[in-house]
Protein backbone atom coordinates (compact mmCIF):
# COMPACT_ATOMS: atom_id res chain seq x y z
CA UNK A 1 0.00 0.00 0.00
CA UNK A 2 1.31 3.37 -1.21
CA UNK A 3 1.67 6.14 1.36
CA UNK A 4 -0.97 8.19 0.02
CA UNK A 5 -3.31 5.21 1.26
CA UNK A 6 -1.52 5.10 4.78
CA UNK A 7 -2.11 9.01 5.24
CA UNK A 8 -6.01 8.30 4.01
CA UNK A 9 -6.55 6.27 6.45
CA UNK A 10 -4.76 7.25 9.32
CA UNK A 11 -6.94 10.80 9.20
CA UNK A 12 -10.52 8.70 9.34
CA UNK A 13 -8.94 6.65 12.15
CA UNK A 14 -8.30 10.23 13.83
CA UNK A 15 -11.80 11.99 12.71
CA UNK A 16 -13.68 8.90 14.25
CA UNK A 17 -12.06 8.86 17.27
CA UNK A 18 -12.34 12.57 17.42
CA UNK A 19 -16.08 12.14 16.60
CA UNK A 20 -16.36 9.19 19.24
CA UNK A 21 -15.28 11.46 22.06
CA UNK A 22 -17.03 14.28 21.18
CA UNK A 23 -20.41 12.57 20.96
CA UNK A 24 -19.74 10.90 24.37
CA UNK A 25 -19.57 14.50 25.72
CA UNK A 26 -22.73 15.49 23.84
CA UNK A 27 -24.52 12.77 25.60
CA UNK A 28 -23.38 13.38 29.33
CA UNK A 29 -24.13 17.20 28.94
CA UNK A 30 -27.35 17.35 27.21
CA UNK A 31 -27.88 14.30 29.70
CA UNK A 32 -27.69 16.34 32.60
CA UNK A 33 -29.19 19.08 31.06
CA UNK A 34 -32.31 17.65 30.37
CA UNK A 35 -32.20 16.32 33.94
CA UNK A 36 -31.88 19.76 35.09
CA UNK A 37 -34.66 20.57 33.13
CA UNK A 38 -36.93 17.73 34.01
CA UNK A 39 -36.39 18.23 38.16
CA UNK A 40 -38.22 20.56 39.46
CA UNK A 41 -36.90 21.49 42.64
CA UNK A 42 -39.79 24.02 43.73
CA UNK A 43 -42.29 21.35 45.08
CA UNK A 44 -39.91 19.36 46.18
CA UNK A 45 -38.22 20.76 49.07
CA UNK A 46 -39.48 21.04 53.10
CA UNK A 47 -38.99 23.66 55.76
CA UNK A 48 -37.68 22.03 58.74
CA UNK A 49 -39.76 22.62 62.13
CA UNK A 50 -40.43 22.10 65.24
CA UNK A 51 -43.72 19.78 66.24
CA UNK A 52 -45.18 16.56 68.12
CA UNK A 53 -44.16 12.91 66.95
CA UNK A 54 -46.25 10.05 68.21
CA UNK A 55 -46.15 6.34 68.10
CA UNK A 56 -49.25 4.78 67.53
CA UNK A 57 -50.38 1.28 68.35
CA UNK A 58 -53.87 1.45 66.58
CA UNK A 59 -56.83 -1.29 67.82
CA UNK A 60 -60.33 -1.63 66.96
CA UNK A 61 -63.22 -2.41 69.17
CA UNK A 62 -66.41 -1.04 70.85
CA UNK A 63 -67.38 0.83 73.56
CA UNK A 64 -68.68 -0.58 77.09
CA UNK A 65 -69.42 0.55 80.65
CA UNK A 66 -67.18 0.69 83.52
CA UNK A 67 -69.86 -0.36 85.70
CA UNK A 68 -72.77 -3.08 84.90
CA UNK A 69 -74.88 -4.77 87.28
CA UNK A 70 -78.35 -7.23 86.56
CA UNK A 71 -81.02 -7.00 89.17
CA UNK A 72 -82.60 -10.15 90.25
CA UNK A 73 -84.69 -10.97 93.27
CA UNK A 74 -83.44 -13.36 96.08
CA UNK A 75 -86.27 -15.15 95.90
CA UNK A 76 -89.51 -16.37 93.58
CA UNK A 77 -92.59 -14.06 94.23
CA UNK A 78 -94.87 -11.93 92.77
CA UNK A 79 -93.65 -8.09 91.53
CA UNK A 80 -95.25 -5.77 93.57
CA UNK A 81 -94.78 -2.29 91.92
CA UNK A 82 -91.67 -0.98 89.45
CA UNK A 83 -90.50 2.07 90.71
CA UNK A 84 -88.46 2.95 87.96
CA UNK A 85 -88.48 3.34 84.37
CA UNK A 86 -85.90 2.71 81.52
CA UNK A 87 -83.98 5.79 80.71
CA UNK A 88 -84.10 7.13 84.23
CA UNK A 89 -80.69 8.12 86.34
CA UNK A 90 -80.97 6.67 89.68
CA UNK A 91 -78.67 7.02 92.69
CA UNK A 92 -76.87 4.30 95.15
CA UNK A 93 -79.28 3.01 97.34
CA UNK A 94 -82.20 3.66 95.43
CA UNK A 95 -85.17 1.53 95.21
CA UNK A 96 -85.85 0.10 92.12
CA UNK A 97 -88.71 -2.65 92.32
CA UNK A 98 -90.30 -4.54 95.11
CA UNK A 99 -92.50 -7.71 95.69
CA UNK A 100 -95.61 -8.49 97.50
CA UNK A 101 -93.91 -8.65 100.97
CA UNK A 102 -97.15 -9.42 103.18
CA UNK A 103 -95.86 -12.75 103.82
CA UNK A 104 -92.21 -11.88 104.60
CA UNK A 105 -93.31 -9.70 107.08
CA UNK A 106 -95.47 -12.39 108.85
CA UNK A 107 -91.88 -14.64 108.80
CA UNK A 108 -90.39 -11.49 110.78
CA UNK A 109 -93.17 -11.08 113.45
CA UNK A 110 -92.97 -15.05 113.85
CA UNK A 111 -88.92 -14.61 114.01
CA UNK A 112 -89.35 -12.07 116.95
CA UNK A 113 -91.51 -14.28 118.65
CA UNK A 114 -89.58 -17.21 118.93
CA UNK A 115 -86.39 -15.07 119.85
CA UNK A 116 -88.32 -13.74 122.75
CA UNK A 117 -89.51 -16.92 123.71
CA UNK A 118 -85.90 -18.61 124.03
CA UNK A 119 -84.74 -15.80 125.82
CA UNK A 120 -87.26 -16.01 128.54
CA UNK A 121 -86.59 -19.89 129.13
CA UNK A 122 -83.33 -18.78 129.41
CA UNK A 123 -83.84 -16.20 132.24
CA UNK A 124 -85.66 -18.73 134.03
CA UNK A 125 -83.14 -21.55 133.78
CA UNK A 126 -80.61 -18.85 134.91
CA UNK A 127 -82.19 -17.84 137.86
CA UNK A 128 -81.23 -21.08 139.45
CA UNK A 129 -77.46 -21.63 140.53
CA UNK A 130 -75.88 -22.19 137.58
CA UNK A 131 -73.77 -25.60 135.94
CA UNK A 132 -70.78 -23.00 136.06
CA UNK A 133 -71.27 -22.03 140.05
CA UNK A 134 -71.66 -25.31 141.01
CA UNK A 135 -68.56 -26.91 139.02
CA UNK A 136 -66.73 -23.80 140.35
CA UNK A 137 -67.14 -24.64 143.58
CA UNK A 138 -66.80 -29.02 143.26
CA UNK A 139 -63.15 -27.78 141.77
CA UNK A 140 -62.62 -25.31 144.57
CA UNK A 141 -63.23 -27.61 147.12
CA UNK A 142 -61.21 -30.94 145.96
CA UNK A 143 -58.48 -28.22 145.32
CA UNK A 144 -58.82 -27.09 149.44
CA UNK A 145 -59.39 -31.13 149.97
CA UNK A 146 -55.84 -32.03 147.89
CA UNK A 147 -53.96 -29.35 149.44
CA UNK A 148 -54.78 -30.04 153.22
CA UNK A 149 -54.24 -34.09 152.76
CA UNK A 150 -50.80 -32.66 151.22
CA UNK A 151 -49.87 -30.43 154.18
CA UNK A 152 -51.04 -33.31 157.14
CA UNK A 153 -48.95 -36.03 155.41
CA UNK A 154 -45.68 -34.37 153.94
CA UNK A 155 -43.21 -34.50 153.64
CA UNK A 156 -43.59 -38.05 152.36
CA UNK A 157 -40.55 -40.56 152.04
CA UNK A 158 -40.69 -40.98 148.52
CA UNK A 159 -41.68 -36.83 148.08
CA UNK A 160 -37.79 -36.20 149.69
CA UNK A 161 -36.25 -39.29 147.81
CA UNK A 162 -37.64 -37.99 144.60
CA UNK A 163 -36.47 -34.29 145.44
CA UNK A 164 -33.10 -35.47 146.65
CA UNK A 165 -32.44 -37.53 143.33
CA UNK A 166 -33.60 -34.41 140.98
CA UNK A 167 -30.88 -32.09 142.95
CA UNK A 168 -28.25 -34.79 142.45
CA UNK A 169 -29.32 -35.31 138.98
CA UNK A 170 -29.00 -31.04 138.65
CA UNK A 171 -25.31 -30.73 139.98
CA UNK A 172 -23.91 -33.07 137.82
CA UNK A 173 -25.27 -31.42 134.45
CA UNK A 174 -24.28 -28.49 136.51
CA UNK A 175 -20.88 -29.68 136.63
CA UNK A 176 -20.53 -31.09 132.99
CA UNK A 177 -21.67 -27.64 131.89
CA UNK A 178 -19.36 -25.56 133.87
CA UNK A 179 -16.27 -28.03 132.25
CA UNK A 180 -17.70 -27.47 128.88
CA UNK A 181 -17.62 -23.70 129.69
CA UNK A 182 -14.30 -23.63 130.89
CA UNK A 183 -12.62 -25.44 127.77
CA UNK A 184 -13.84 -22.44 125.66
CA UNK A 185 -14.03 -19.33 128.15
CA UNK A 186 -10.53 -18.29 126.42
CA UNK A 187 -12.48 -17.41 123.45
CA UNK A 188 -13.70 -13.31 123.03
CA UNK A 189 -17.08 -14.56 121.70
CA UNK A 190 -17.66 -17.20 124.49
CA UNK A 191 -21.27 -15.14 125.82
CA UNK A 192 -22.02 -16.10 122.07
CA UNK A 193 -21.27 -20.01 121.90
CA UNK A 194 -23.95 -22.33 123.19
CA UNK A 195 -21.76 -23.48 125.95
CA UNK A 196 -22.33 -20.30 127.62
CA UNK A 197 -26.30 -20.68 127.22
CA UNK A 198 -25.77 -24.27 128.33
CA UNK A 199 -24.21 -23.09 131.34
CA UNK A 200 -26.99 -20.48 132.70
CA UNK A 201 -29.58 -23.39 131.96
CA UNK A 202 -28.12 -25.67 134.17
CA UNK A 203 -27.56 -23.24 137.08
CA UNK A 204 -30.99 -22.53 137.13
CA UNK A 205 -31.85 -26.18 137.09
CA UNK A 206 -29.86 -26.49 140.03
CA UNK A 207 -31.10 -23.65 142.04
CA UNK A 208 -34.81 -25.38 141.38
CA UNK A 209 -33.69 -28.27 142.38
CA UNK A 210 -32.17 -26.81 145.58
CA UNK A 211 -35.30 -25.13 146.32
CA UNK A 212 -37.46 -28.29 145.71
CA UNK A 213 -35.30 -30.36 147.89
CA UNK A 214 -35.19 -27.88 150.82
CA UNK A 215 -39.50 -27.60 150.95
CA UNK A 216 -39.18 -31.42 150.44
CA UNK A 217 -37.52 -32.22 153.65
CA UNK A 218 -39.65 -29.40 155.80
CA UNK A 219 -42.37 -30.00 157.50
CA UNK A 220 -45.46 -27.59 157.51
CA UNK A 221 -46.10 -25.66 160.82
CA UNK A 222 -48.58 -25.34 162.60
CA UNK A 223 -50.50 -22.23 161.19
CA UNK A 224 -49.84 -23.66 157.78
CA UNK A 225 -52.19 -27.03 158.74
CA UNK A 226 -54.85 -24.68 159.98
CA UNK A 227 -55.15 -22.57 157.09
CA UNK A 228 -55.54 -24.82 155.00
CA UNK A 229 -58.30 -26.94 157.34
CA UNK A 230 -59.89 -23.69 157.46
CA UNK A 231 -59.87 -23.49 153.18
CA UNK A 232 -61.31 -26.97 152.68
CA UNK A 233 -64.53 -26.00 155.18
CA UNK A 234 -65.15 -23.05 153.19
CA UNK A 235 -65.13 -24.61 150.21
CA UNK A 236 -67.03 -27.65 151.44
CA UNK A 237 -69.61 -24.87 152.59
CA UNK A 238 -70.03 -22.95 149.22
CA UNK A 239 -70.40 -26.27 146.91
CA UNK A 240 -73.10 -27.38 149.06
CA UNK A 241 -74.69 -23.99 148.84
CA UNK A 242 -74.70 -24.28 144.86
CA UNK A 243 -75.58 -27.80 144.45
CA UNK A 244 -78.82 -27.47 144.01
CA UNK A 245 -78.33 -24.65 140.79
CA UNK A 246 -79.22 -25.91 136.75
CA UNK A 247 -76.68 -28.25 135.03
CA UNK A 248 -74.54 -27.46 132.53
CA UNK A 249 -76.32 -29.37 129.93
CA UNK A 250 -79.49 -27.26 130.56
CA UNK A 251 -77.92 -24.15 130.09
CA UNK A 252 -76.10 -24.93 127.19
CA UNK A 253 -78.72 -26.23 125.40
CA UNK A 254 -81.33 -23.01 126.51
CA UNK A 255 -78.20 -21.07 125.26
CA UNK A 256 -78.36 -22.75 121.92
CA UNK A 257 -81.98 -22.48 121.30
CA UNK A 258 -81.35 -18.23 122.35
CA UNK A 259 -79.17 -18.42 119.23
CA UNK A 260 -81.05 -20.17 116.77
CA UNK A 261 -83.96 -17.44 116.70
CA UNK A 262 -81.74 -14.72 116.91
CA UNK A 263 -79.77 -16.26 113.27
CA UNK A 264 -83.80 -16.69 112.00
CA UNK A 265 -84.41 -13.40 112.69
CA UNK A 266 -81.96 -12.30 110.83
CA UNK A 267 -83.01 -14.37 107.88
CA UNK A 268 -86.36 -13.21 108.12
CA UNK A 269 -85.37 -9.60 107.95
CA UNK A 270 -82.81 -9.82 105.32
CA UNK A 271 -85.73 -11.84 102.81
CA UNK A 272 -87.93 -8.80 103.70
CA UNK A 273 -84.74 -6.29 102.63
CA UNK A 274 -83.97 -8.35 99.89
CA UNK A 275 -87.80 -8.42 98.32
CA UNK A 276 -86.74 -4.71 97.52
CA UNK A 277 -84.20 -4.06 94.74
CA UNK A 278 -82.07 -1.25 94.93
CA UNK A 279 -79.35 0.42 92.45
CA UNK A 280 -75.76 -1.05 94.18
CA UNK A 281 -74.34 2.22 92.77
CA UNK A 282 -75.32 5.47 90.63
CA UNK A 283 -76.09 4.80 87.39
CA UNK A 284 -78.85 4.74 84.48
CA UNK A 285 -81.60 1.87 83.94
CA UNK A 286 -81.25 1.00 80.81
CA UNK A 287 -83.41 -2.67 81.06
CA UNK A 288 -86.80 -3.12 82.82
CA UNK A 289 -87.53 -7.10 82.08
CA UNK A 290 -90.97 -7.18 84.57
CA UNK A 291 -93.98 -5.49 85.17
CA UNK A 292 -96.65 -4.85 88.10
CA UNK A 293 -98.20 -8.09 89.06
CA UNK A 294 -95.81 -10.30 87.49
CA UNK A 295 -94.63 -13.55 89.17
CA UNK A 296 -90.95 -13.78 88.42
CA UNK A 297 -88.11 -16.47 89.04
CA UNK A 298 -85.12 -15.94 91.68
CA UNK A 299 -82.97 -16.13 88.37
CA UNK A 300 -84.79 -13.69 86.29
CA UNK A 301 -83.04 -10.15 85.55
CA UNK A 302 -85.59 -7.40 86.56
CA UNK A 303 -83.39 -4.51 86.06
CA UNK A 304 -80.19 -3.64 84.26
CA UNK A 305 -78.53 -0.30 85.52
CA UNK A 306 -75.12 1.08 84.18
CA UNK A 307 -72.78 3.95 84.91
CA UNK A 308 -73.02 5.41 81.58
CA UNK A 309 -71.08 8.50 83.40
CA UNK A 310 -67.84 6.56 83.41
CA UNK A 311 -67.66 4.73 79.89
CA UNK A 312 -64.85 2.76 78.44
CA UNK A 313 -63.47 1.30 74.89
CA UNK A 314 -62.20 -2.24 74.59
CA UNK A 315 -60.04 -2.40 71.76
CA UNK A 316 -58.31 -5.19 70.86
CA UNK A 317 -54.94 -4.82 69.69
CA UNK A 318 -52.88 -7.41 67.47
CA UNK A 319 -50.24 -9.95 69.08
CA UNK A 320 -47.70 -8.41 67.47
CA UNK A 321 -48.26 -4.84 68.75
CA UNK A 322 -49.66 -5.60 72.17
CA UNK A 323 -45.93 -5.49 73.62
CA UNK A 324 -45.61 -1.12 73.06
CA UNK A 325 -48.84 -0.73 75.38
CA UNK A 326 -48.96 -0.49 78.51
CA UNK A 327 -51.16 1.16 81.43
CA UNK A 328 -51.45 4.93 81.52
CA UNK A 329 -50.46 5.49 78.18
CA UNK A 330 -53.18 7.79 76.41
CA UNK A 331 -55.80 6.79 73.53
CA UNK A 332 -57.42 8.98 71.12
CA UNK A 333 -60.77 6.95 70.05
CA UNK A 334 -63.23 7.69 67.30
CA UNK A 335 -66.61 6.58 66.52
CA UNK A 336 -68.02 5.71 63.42
CA UNK A 337 -71.58 6.71 65.09
CA UNK A 338 -69.43 10.46 65.17
CA UNK A 339 -66.77 10.84 63.01
CA UNK A 340 -65.99 14.18 63.30
CA UNK A 341 -65.24 13.75 67.29
CA UNK A 342 -62.55 12.71 68.92
CA UNK A 343 -62.67 11.05 72.73
CA UNK A 344 -59.41 10.90 74.97
CA UNK A 345 -59.04 8.51 77.49
CA UNK A 346 -55.75 6.30 79.18
CA UNK A 347 -54.89 2.59 78.87
CA UNK A 348 -56.61 1.14 82.75
CA UNK A 349 -55.86 -2.44 81.71
CA UNK A 350 -53.79 -4.53 79.49
CA UNK A 351 -55.51 -8.40 79.03
CA UNK A 352 -53.39 -11.25 79.77
CA UNK A 353 -55.34 -14.13 78.17
CA UNK A 354 -56.01 -13.43 74.27
CA UNK A 355 -58.67 -13.31 72.34
CA UNK A 356 -58.84 -15.16 69.21
CA UNK A 357 -60.48 -14.43 65.86
CA UNK A 358 -60.55 -16.35 62.92
CA UNK A 359 -57.10 -17.23 63.38
CA UNK A 360 -55.86 -13.82 64.63
CA UNK A 361 -54.84 -13.85 68.06
CA UNK A 362 -55.64 -10.35 69.65
CA UNK A 363 -55.45 -9.01 73.04
CA UNK A 364 -58.51 -6.58 74.68
CA UNK A 365 -57.18 -3.63 76.23
CA UNK A 366 -59.53 -1.81 78.32
CA UNK A 367 -59.50 2.26 77.79
CA UNK A 368 -61.04 4.41 80.50
CA UNK A 369 -62.41 7.83 78.56
CA UNK A 370 -62.95 11.20 79.66
CA UNK A 371 -66.34 12.70 79.34
CA UNK A 372 -67.08 12.37 75.34
CA UNK A 373 -68.34 15.48 74.04
CA UNK A 374 -70.80 13.26 72.25
CA UNK A 375 -73.89 11.59 73.19
CA UNK A 376 -71.92 8.09 73.17
CA UNK A 377 -73.98 4.90 74.21
CA UNK A 378 -72.41 1.49 74.96
CA UNK A 379 -72.16 -0.88 71.92
CA UNK A 380 -70.82 1.82 69.29
CA UNK A 381 -68.34 0.20 67.48
CA UNK A 382 -64.98 2.60 67.87
CA UNK A 383 -61.35 2.86 66.47
CA UNK A 384 -58.33 4.08 69.05
CA UNK A 385 -54.94 4.76 68.21
CA UNK A 386 -52.95 4.01 71.81
CA UNK A 387 -49.98 6.91 72.21
CA UNK A 388 -46.68 4.65 72.85
CA UNK A 389 -44.29 7.00 72.46
CA UNK A 390 -44.40 10.77 71.80
CA UNK A 391 -42.55 14.05 72.23
CA UNK A 392 -42.86 17.73 72.33
CA UNK A 393 -41.34 20.41 70.63
CA UNK A 394 -38.51 18.51 68.49
CA UNK A 395 -37.38 19.11 65.16
CA UNK A 396 -39.23 17.09 62.15
CA UNK A 397 -38.07 16.05 58.88
CA UNK A 398 -39.87 14.49 56.56
CA UNK A 399 -38.57 11.05 55.87
CA UNK A 400 -38.31 11.53 51.89
CA UNK A 401 -35.60 13.90 52.82
CA UNK A 402 -33.47 11.60 53.99
CA UNK A 403 -30.74 9.19 52.40
CA UNK A 404 -28.88 6.43 53.78
CA UNK A 405 -24.69 6.10 52.84
CA UNK A 406 -23.13 3.08 54.43
CA UNK A 407 -23.94 3.77 58.25
CA UNK A 408 -24.71 7.53 57.28
CA UNK A 409 -27.63 9.47 57.10
CA UNK A 410 -27.75 12.61 54.86
CA UNK A 411 -30.08 15.45 53.74
CA UNK A 412 -29.84 18.09 51.50
CA UNK A 413 -30.31 21.63 52.75
CA UNK A 414 -31.22 25.12 50.80
CA UNK A 415 -27.64 26.99 51.80
CA UNK A 416 -28.58 30.22 53.24
CA UNK A 417 -26.96 33.14 51.25
CA UNK A 418 -27.76 33.03 47.71
CA UNK A 419 -27.25 29.72 44.89
CA UNK A 420 -24.59 27.35 46.01
CA UNK A 421 -23.26 29.97 49.30
CA UNK A 422 -21.54 27.93 51.81
CA UNK A 423 -20.93 24.74 49.84
CA UNK A 424 -17.89 22.66 51.45
CA UNK A 425 -15.02 23.57 50.44
CA UNK A 426 -13.23 20.81 47.77
CA UNK A 427 -10.90 19.27 49.94
CA UNK A 428 -7.34 18.10 48.90
CA UNK A 429 -6.45 14.55 48.21
CA UNK A 430 -6.80 12.37 50.91
CA UNK A 431 -8.91 14.79 53.09
CA UNK A 432 -12.39 14.22 54.39
CA UNK A 433 -15.04 15.98 53.81
CA UNK A 434 -17.61 18.28 55.34
CA UNK A 435 -19.88 15.26 55.69
CA UNK A 436 -17.38 12.95 56.91
CA UNK A 437 -16.26 10.99 53.49
CA UNK A 438 -12.99 11.41 52.37
CA UNK A 439 -12.68 13.21 48.21
CA UNK A 440 -12.56 9.62 46.45
CA UNK A 441 -15.97 7.91 48.32
CA UNK A 442 -17.81 11.52 48.05
CA UNK A 443 -16.93 10.90 44.49
CA UNK A 444 -18.91 7.77 44.71
CA UNK A 445 -21.73 8.47 46.31
CA UNK A 446 -22.99 11.87 45.76
CA UNK A 447 -20.63 13.00 42.25
CA UNK A 448 -21.85 9.63 40.57
CA UNK A 449 -25.42 10.47 40.26
CA UNK A 450 -26.41 13.02 38.44
CA UNK A 451 -29.25 14.73 40.69
CA UNK A 452 -26.22 15.60 42.87
CA UNK A 453 -25.10 18.43 40.50
CA UNK A 454 -28.37 19.92 39.89
CA UNK A 455 -29.22 19.77 43.95
CA UNK A 456 -25.39 21.76 43.86
CA UNK A 457 -26.59 24.01 41.30
CA UNK A 458 -29.98 25.15 42.84
CA UNK A 459 -27.98 25.84 46.10
CA UNK A 460 -28.46 22.81 47.87
CA UNK A 461 -25.27 20.97 49.93
CA UNK A 462 -25.31 17.48 51.75
CA UNK A 463 -25.63 17.39 55.60
CA UNK A 464 -25.07 14.54 58.27
CA UNK A 465 -28.30 14.41 60.37
CA UNK A 466 -28.26 12.57 63.98
CA UNK A 467 -32.07 11.10 63.98
CA UNK A 468 -34.23 10.19 67.20
CA UNK A 469 -37.56 8.97 67.26
CA UNK A 470 -38.93 8.19 63.77
CA UNK A 471 -42.76 7.27 62.20
CA UNK A 472 -44.15 6.27 59.06
CA UNK A 473 -43.59 9.70 57.33
CA UNK A 474 -41.56 11.57 59.78
CA UNK A 475 -38.89 11.82 62.21
CA UNK A 476 -36.76 14.18 64.88
CA UNK A 477 -33.79 15.28 64.15
CA UNK A 478 -31.16 15.41 67.17
CA UNK A 479 -28.56 17.23 65.26
CA UNK A 480 -27.27 18.45 62.04
CA UNK A 481 -30.12 20.77 61.06
CA UNK A 482 -31.71 23.90 62.94
CA UNK A 483 -35.54 24.86 62.51
CA UNK A 484 -36.07 26.61 59.55
CA UNK A 485 -33.70 24.79 57.21
CA UNK A 486 -34.99 24.27 53.78
CA UNK A 487 -34.57 20.59 52.60
CA UNK A 488 -34.68 18.89 49.36
CA UNK A 489 -37.48 15.92 49.07
CA UNK A 490 -36.79 14.67 45.76
CA UNK A 491 -35.69 11.41 45.31
CA UNK A 492 -32.15 10.60 44.00
CA UNK A 493 -32.91 7.34 43.01
CA UNK A 494 -35.50 7.77 41.10
CA UNK A 495 -34.36 10.97 39.35
CA UNK A 496 -31.35 8.69 38.32
CA UNK A 497 -32.82 6.43 36.94
CA UNK A 498 -34.86 8.84 34.38
CA UNK A 499 -31.39 10.23 33.50
CA UNK A 500 -30.09 7.04 33.17
CA UNK A 501 -33.45 6.52 30.90
CA UNK A 502 -32.88 9.72 28.91
CA UNK A 503 -29.37 8.90 28.35
CA UNK A 504 -30.32 5.70 26.58
CA UNK A 505 -32.63 6.56 24.61
CA UNK A 506 -29.93 9.09 22.13
CA UNK A 507 -28.90 7.55 19.75
CA UNK A 508 -25.30 7.60 18.35
CA UNK A 509 -24.60 9.45 14.92
CA UNK A 510 -25.34 7.31 11.32
CA UNK A 511 -21.58 7.30 10.83
CA UNK A 512 -20.53 5.99 13.97
CA UNK A 513 -22.80 2.53 12.87
CA UNK A 514 -20.50 2.04 10.20
CA UNK A 515 -17.39 1.47 12.20
CA UNK A 516 -19.35 -0.87 15.03
CA UNK A 517 -21.64 -0.33 18.34
CA UNK A 518 -20.62 2.72 20.79
CA UNK A 519 -19.53 2.35 24.19
CA UNK A 520 -21.89 3.53 26.80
Amino acid sequence: MSKKWWLVLLIVIALIVGGYFAYNRLIGNGGTSAQTEALDLSNQTAVVKRGSLRITVEGTGDITTAREASLTFSSSGKVEEMLVEQGDRVEAGQPLARQDTSILKLKVAQAEASLQSAQAHLEDLMAQPSAEDVASAEAAYYNALEQYNKLINSPTEDEVTVARVALEKAETALQKAQSAYDRVAYKPNIAMLPQAQNLQNATLDYEKAQAQYKQAIEKPSVEEIAAAKSNLEKAKAHLETVKSGPSAEDVTAKQASVKQAEANLEIAKQNLEDATLKAPFDGTVVEVNVEPGEYIGANKVAVVLDDLDHLQATLYIDETDVGQVAVGQKVVVTLDAFPDAELTGKVSEVAIEPHVQSGVVLYPVTVDLDNPPVPVRPGMTCDGQIVAQSKENVLLVPLKALHSFGNRTIVFVKSKGGEGANLPARPRKGQRSGIGTPTGERKGEFASNPVFKVLLEAGFRPARVELGMMTDTQAEVVSGLSEGDVVSTASLESSAKNSGTASANKKPPLFFKAFGRVRR
